[in-house]
């Protein structure tokens, strides 16, 4: 399939996404295999097929300005970067004609937010956000156009060490996430053996990346040099430019945690470390029983379980001059070593806590404070504001805490976060009303409640709500509403860019995206079952897109609102229905 002959469209709604998928998959696919094979010219012509795809162009421009996991990363001036079909047009068409090995993150314009200074165009805004310890760590906001390219990279980058990486490395990965991480320590722990824990932390992982020791490693990748060029750009802090002061050896500054990009090349730094402490696998992806250690890395976190404490100072040892090839050591404060049933284990936001024979998963104390702490925020910032507002925000931070968190032993914390949730929900209600009776308040914001959900089993007699001007009356979600289901976590000699493992991806995207849309009303949940659970436009599953719901005959028509006469489908999908190129403005491109 030809990439150029594939794109023969001259406006963005008439794209057929399904063929742009399609190829991207396939060219990763074909990079995978030659990396696997060893074979560095094949993985190098597939490279550089990626980098000058025009169906590249089309997803990374897709990717970044309409997933909702990528938005609210390029930010300017604390606005989320929306653009019209229009401006993506022209976005693909600038990329189109420019030359990305050329391109200069310090002296390019992107030019597609008039109301943005030049200064912010091209460098980085650096914001400060805190740590863990209390400390803050700067974070760059790199532009719009930086993201797409670094995503265009990625796609070309990613699946020749996709090939390469440690079964067990969980951070940044395609289809690999926290949970996955998070079972696999319970699964350890739960065998009662290698309870011994190295709880490691890396001292500044993404701030002192060894640019050096990056280079040689895709010393043969097509975009190496604009790579290069995005490690020495500089940054914006405080509306004052900031030029990086780099030595010719590439070292000292750090990579992007928060691009697209940053993440993949710290994997590819920290890739290494089972086969220093020589840990073997079986053909099925099971770990060797004579192995022993474990490891269990996301991002620069990661733990090695040991069945002794004399184990793991070995393991330190061997891990140490690792690090320290890599320009890095182990954070001193972070770092500790102890047994896990005398010490509870915190990891990801969860603690790991041994009783008897049975290991229990549960979110972590530190975490349910700052859930408290921001639900109190919330609360604060609708003060004066109609209740309805601060519900939905609510809600909002509600569902994602509690998703996280669904895949543990929750039950007890979310009926706890429920009980403070309706002190302070009083509280709001008696200092929005203050000369009222807390009887009064209580008549006017809390109703009885039952659900018409039939996958939640949690009713409550009395709850807070408020009515909509639009919708009628909102209620605020509760926390034990959420059904606590045990994650499947991924096999880890699957790799989504190995076609072996078509169908076995292909199942369990579709095992997910059931249970998210179950988490959805039952009305949208029977729609979405009717289709697969995919968009049928351009036949991706919903994944993060925001989704709409589209009358196939339309209402002036005499359509009906029955789940027979709708399908749901992305909301950029839905406008491509409904183009029309004299409304939109896109005839004024051609």
């Amino acid at each position: 399939m030809n990439s150029t002959k594939m794109v023969k469209t001259n406006h963005w709604h008439t794209i057929n996404w399904k063929k742009i998928n399609l190829y991207i998959t396939r060219l990763r696919r074909k990079i995978y295999l030659a990396s696997k094979e060893g074979n560095s010219h094949k993985v190098k012509i597939h490279q550089k097929l990626m980098l000058s795809s025009k169906a590249n162009i089309l997803y990374s421009i897709r990717f970044i300005t309409q997933k909702n996991k990528a938005r609210p990363v390029a930010q300017l001036q604390g606005k989320k970067i929306v653009l019209l079909p229009v401006q993506k047009w022209r976005l693909y068409k600038d990329i189109l004609e420019m030359d990305i090995q050329q391109w200069n993150p310090k002296s390019q314009v992107i030019g597609v937010r008039p109301d943005v200074t030049s200064i912010l165009e091209f460098s980085r805004k650096k914001i400060d956000i805190p740590k863990s310890n209390g400390k803050r760590k700067p974070l760059g906001i790199p532009v719009i156009k930086d993201l797409i390219l670094q995503l265009m990279i990625k796609n070309a980058l990613e699946p020749e060490w996709e090939a390469k990486f440690d079964p067990k490395n969980f951070g940044f990965r395609p289809r690999r996430s926290a949970h996955d991480a998070m079972v696999n320590i319970w699964r350890f722990l739960n065998a009662g053996k290698k309870t011994w824990v190295l709880d490691a932390d890396i001292e500044q992982c993404f701030e002192k990346i060894p640019h050096k020791y990056l280079i040689k490693q895709i010393e043969n990748f097509p975009a190496k040099k604009l790579i290069v060029r995005w490690l020495k750009a500089g940054s914006l802090e405080n509306n004052t430019f900031y030029q990086n002061k780099m030595s010719l050896q590439f070292s000292g500054r750090d990579i992007r945690q928060d691009g697209v990009l940053g993440p993949l090349l710290a994997n590819i730094i920290l890739n290494g470390m089972e086969e220093t402490l020589n840990i073997k696998y079986h053909k099925n992806g099971q770990i060797r029983a004579e192995n022993n250690y474990v490891v269990i890395r996301y991002a620069g976190d990661f733990i090695v379980l040991a069945k002794s404490e004399t184990l793991l100072n070995e393991a330190k040892q061997l891990l140490e001059p690792w690090l320290n090839e890599r320009n890095f050591e182990f954070s001193k404060e972070k770092t500790k070593l102890y047994n896990v049933k005398n010490q509870i284990l915190t990891f990801l936001g969860f603690d790991f806590i041994i009783q008897g024979n049975i290991c229990l998963v549960r979110p972590a104390k530190k975490a349910v404070k700052e859930a408290i702490a921001d639900l109190k925020e919330i609360w604060s910032s609708h003060h004066g504001k109609p209740a309805y507002k601060a519900i939905y925000k609510l809600n909002q931070f509600i569902t994602e805490w509690t998703n996280y968190y669904s895949k543990c032993n929750a039950n007890k914390t979310f009926r706890y976060l429920d009980h403070i949730i309706w002190h302070q929900a009083l509280r709001f209600g008696k200092r929005t009303h203050p000369n009222k009776t807390v009887t009064w308040v209580f008549q006017k914001y809390f109703r009885s409640y039952k659900s018409n959900n039939p996958n939640c089993t949690f009713d409550r007699k009395y709850i807070f709500s408020d009515i909509d001007p639009r919708f009628g009356v909102l209620y605020l979600k509760l926390c034990a509403s959420t059904k606590i289901k045990e994650h499947t976590p991924i096999k880890t000699h699957c790799n989504a860019d190995d076609p072996e493992f078509k169908e076995y991806f292909k199942q369990r995207s579709k095992n997910q995206e059931e249970e998210r849309m179950r988490n959805a009303t039952p009305f949208r949940f029977k729609i979405a079952k009717r289709q697969k659970y995919k968009c049928p436009v351009c036949n991706e599953f919903f994944g993060d897109e925001e989704l709409e719901v589209h009358h196939i005959i339309p209402k002036s028509q005499n359509g009906s609102n029955k789940p027979e006469n709708l399908i749901i489908l992305h909301k950029d999908c839905h406008y491509k229905i409904h183009y029309d190129s004299k409304d939109t403005g896109l005839s004024r491109m051609r």
